[in-house]
């Protein structure tokens, strides 16, 4: 038996164990069982290893460099969603206080003894509440 690989994880040696089974090449896990039961010893011990025959070594590290090595970028692909810029969510929040302190002026009206402070602040973080969640949510 070879080792191909260690990892401080053991679900990433079990995904390696699993695309090498995938792949036509018998893998074995080590020290699985140790790493899971005190995690704190897996750098002690070397990690969680992954083991194969003596004959598939040399195919099972060309599978592990050819699954690290990315892919090239596909042309056909389509381009990555566009994300809007953070002046567009300056100037929406800006409009929706606007809005709002104007709503707020024409359902409450202002009276004479009106705190002004309390709806401006209201309206500017509703507006800035809304800007956010739509930057938050933007795809």
């Amino acid at each position: 038996m070879k080792q191909v690989a260690a990892f401080t994880n053991v679900h990433e040696a079990e995904m390696l164990r699993a695309y090498l089974d995938g792949s036509g090449i018998q893998a074995y896990v080590r020290d699985s069982l140790t790493v899971t039961a005190n995690w704190t010893l897996s750098n002690a011990i070397g990690g969680v290893k992954v083991d194969v025959a003596d004959e598939d070594a040399e195919q099972a590290l060309a599978l592990i460099r050819d699954f690290q090595t990315p892919a090239p970028a596909d042309p056909s692909a389509p381009p990555p969603p566009h994300r809007h810029t953070i002046g567009r969510y300056v100037k929406l929040a800006a409009a929706l206080s606007t809005l709002s302190l104007i709503l707020v002026a024409i359902l409450g009206g202002f009276h004479g003894g009106t705190y002004l402070a309390f709806p401006i602040a209201i309206a500017l973080g509703l507006g800035a509440g809304i800007a956010f969640l739509c930057a938050l949510y933007d795809h």
